[in-house]
């Protein structure tokens, strides 16, 4: 069966795209979609025919590569180890393997493991535990923050106090959440493990696996002495690279006040700020109800929670009702994520939010039946799961029963959606979901997919500003009055744009190319469209004129230039826009390739690109290396591209790496193959002959969180082609037309889209 296709050419082509793409305002209006998902039980034994658990599932978690399931269970029949004490299972969802995480030399823990939450890979399963047999150090009969290790098959207790020789917690740990990297577990507890003081009560903190340090998030950057907040609510969530953590709290934590209500806050580690998530309509407070349960994006930059609030968003529900709403970390907007079915307010009582990576998908789940139009038929009065595509504004039910035609004949709650949204796993009561005999009375695992539609997409454009509003059309919708920040780069040249890229994708922003002297008139739209907080001219006047950025003052009330005397010392001072970064990307500032597949991983890291000649490295990279605070470096590209003496004087002052191919092609393999180990749904294909169409692609493959694979204009090479078939992606994005990508390549990589 062909998958869909779609091409983005014309600017009528354009304008149809943004009208779907306001569907992520509030206003959007909800409809079913068909039902294609298909829906399998994880918690069941590995005899023909399967069994349930015969006991219940308390929790449930997924890989963010989606290809491995956790969840926990008291049941004796899933493992010749099981002692009728709660346990914690990995299912590999590609073989079907159940593997009890929560035993140690095969003996499981001899009591309760619970509540557990898997790295992007699965490689690392973190969870609470009681037990005492399952890591060395642990404190006998206390609660424990665990990490397991697929690969090595070790569990190493996290929960401990900050310093050179750590002590574990003593006192109420729970909420273990790994980071999707797997560097860092964030983690409740009422001991004492920083300076700050706890304050006798719970408090969040994060334990960095690579520094061996504790830090406590929920601070009160407020309080006159160094300590904690009051009223930690027990759910909390943590990025993929362990950057932000979001967590309620009564306190007031920021300068607009909480009212002593429970408030949603995200603390971003890296520059120690605090932030109010949960904030009014007019910014000036928190809202006027409680808000909780909050969760966040995997690339950090949208954060979902479930609020009774009446003055979050003109559309919320009648007084009482608890919906979700969707706070973007970089627009500062929020909006409404859960509307019912006709659009006209949200739904009045939704819960547990979980959010794909870049925040397009929304699982939650709800009882209410104005989710969807069909809702009135659904039986009972249980709790459903959905899947809403904030994009589109259509809404997958997730927990149907076997048969497809309406909703499972019993609860189904706490859903966790892979990074791309196309698998959601969740617990569910209903006996009409599989074939599986159920176990009555006891909720079990399941995962749903078929969310995400494989679609192979090409952007293209008469020349390389349309194909730039394009990509920032398709990636980029902004919420509410103000958008996103902007940067605008010439097309002309690669210089500038390609360590942008970087920055604009950390900012969730896009690359817009423009002529020295001219702005066209797609890009005059795109940025009428984007109405932008802020516009970044990147380059010196002799790539941008004075004149297009006194032109660009018409779209924005800040326009700001960053600027060098050379492309070199023009990468450090977009670099200087980065306040910290322990990763630094760097690639020559001779050509192209290299930078542009590096953008997109450079961006995942959060990380800038510094461009380098090939012998020498430019004045003042090593002191903004040291500014920054690097302790990992990455050449991208061979010898032929950054010297080995170049390498060496690196890693003088951080570890260094490279990571090259033999060829362009090859390279950027390496780079996917490196960064993106744990794999993308998303894949963005751009020429690796010439650069213009690609220009603009990599802030929005950060967004999507893609690499970038390089083809030629007729052939895909062995090394791409490879790399796409172990990436198995749902979406692949061509950017460029005919001349750039022929049709006969666009037509081959349907093949390499998901199976």
């Amino acid at each position: 069966m062909s998958k869909p296709s779609l091409v983005i050419q014309g600017r009528v082509a354009l304008v149809l795209l943004i009208g779907a793409c306001f569907a992520l305002l509030p206003a959007a209006t909800s409809s079913a979609a068909p039902y294609e998902s298909s829906t399998r039980q994880l918690s069941q034994t590995l005899s023909l025919p399967p069994a349930s658990a015969n006991q219940p599932v308390e929790s449930v978690a997924i890989s963010g590569d989606g290809k491995y399931a956790a969840f926990s269970t008291r049941a004796t029949n899933l493992s010749d180890l099981a002692n009728g004490v709660e346990q914690v299972y990995l299912s590999d969802l590609q073989t079907g393997a159940l593997t009890m995480v929560s035993a140690r030399s095969g003996v499981a823990g001899d009591m309760p493991s619970t509540q557990p939450s898997v790295s992007d890979d699965g490689r690392f399963v973190a969870y609470t535990s009681l037990a005492d047999n399952l890591a060395g150090g642990s404190p006998a009969r206390g609660s424990k923050a665990l990490v397991w290790d697929r690969a090595t098959g070790t569990t190493q207790l996290v929960s401990l106090t900050d310093g050179p020789s750590p002590a574990p917690a003593t006192v109420g740990v729970t909420s273990v959440r790994v980071s999707g990297d797997g560097t860092a577990v964030a983690f409740l507890a009422a001991s004492k493990l920083t300076l700050e003081d706890p304050l006798g009560t719970y408090q969040v903190y994060v334990r960095n696996l690579r520094s061996a340090s504790t830090t406590m998030v929920s601070v009160n950057p407020l309080a006159t002495v160094p300590s904690g907040s009051h009223g930690v609510d027990r759910e909390i969530a943590i990025s993929r690279d362990g950057s932000v953590v979001v967590f309620t709290s009564t306190d007031s934590l920021s300068s607009q006040p909480g009212g002593g209500r429970p408030q949603v806050y995200a603390r971003m580690l890296r520059s120690g700020s605090t932030e109010l998530v949960s904030v009014n309509s007019d910014g000036t407070a928190g809202g006027d109800g409680s808000s909780v349960t909050p969760t966040v994006s995997a690339n950090g930059t949208a954060v979902a929670f479930a609020s009774n609030s009446s003055d979050i968003s003109p559309l919320h529900p009648a007084a009482g009702g608890t919906s979700i709403y969707v706070r973007d970390l970089t627009t500062k907007a929020t909006a409404l994520g859960t509307p019912t079915a006709m659009g006209s307010s949200g739904i009045a009582s939704a819960a547990h939010p979980s959010l794909s990576e870049d925040g397009r998908f929304l699982a939650f789940d709800s009882a209410q039946k104005d989710v969807v139009a069909e809702g009135s038929g659904f039986p009972g009065s249980f709790s459903q799961v959905y899947v809403r595509d904030r994009v589109t504004g259509t809404v997958v039910v997730a927990s149907r029963n076997l048969a497809g035609t309406t909703a499972g004949n019993d609860r189904s709650e706490l859903p966790t959606l892979s990074s791309d949204g196309s698998l959601v796993a969740f617990r569910s009561a209903a006996s009409d979901l599989t074939a599986t005999a159920p176990s009555l009375g006891s909720p079990q695992a399941f995962v749903s997919g078929g969310h995400v539609t494989p679609t192979l997409q090409r952007i293209a454009g008469a020349d390389r500003y349309t194909v730039s509003a394009n990509v920032s059309s398709d990636a980029f919708t902004p919420e509410g009055i103000v958008g996103p920040t902007v940067y605008v780069a010439s097309g002309e040249g690669f210089a500038d744009a390609l360590p942008g890229s970087a920055v604009a994708g950390y900012n969730t922003g896009p690359i817009l190319l423009v002529g020295r002297d001219t702005i066209s008139g797609d890009l005059r739209a795109e940025l009428t469209r984007l109405t932008p907080r802020r516009i970044v001219v990147l380059g010196g006047p002799n790539s941008i004129s004075a004149q297009v950025e006194n032109d660009l003052k018409s779209f924005s009330t800040s326009v700001d230039r960053v600027a060098g005397p050379d492309r070199f010392s023009g990468s450090i001072a977009v670099s200087r826009t980065f306040t910290s970064s322990a990763v630094a990307y760097v690639a020559s500032g001779e050509n192209f390739p290299d930078a542009l597949a590096g953008a997109a991983a450079a961006g995942r890291e959060k990380a800038p690109v510094l461009l380098t000649q090939k012998d020498s490295l430019p004045t003042g990279m090593k002191e903004e290396l040291l500014r920054l605070g690097v302790t990992k470096i990455v050449v991208l590209g061979g010898p032929a591209s950054v010297s080995d003496g170049v390498v060496a004087s690196l890693g003088a002052v951080a570890p260094t790496t490279r990571i090259a191919g033999s060829d362009r092609y090859e390279g950027a393999a390496a780079v996917s193959r490196t960064v993106f180990a744990a794999g993308a749904k998303t894949v963005f294909v751009a020429s690796g002959e010439v650069f213009p169409d690609a220009l603009s692609g990599g802030a929005s493959a950060i967004k999507n969180g893609a690499p970038v694979i390089l083809v030629t204009k007729n052939s895909i090479p062995a090394a791409a082609a490879v790399e796409l078939d172990r990436l198995n992606p749902n979406r692949i994005v061509v950017l460029g037309g005919l001349n750039t990508v022929s049709q006969t390549v666009y037509e081959s990589l349907e093949q390499y889209l998901a199976r």
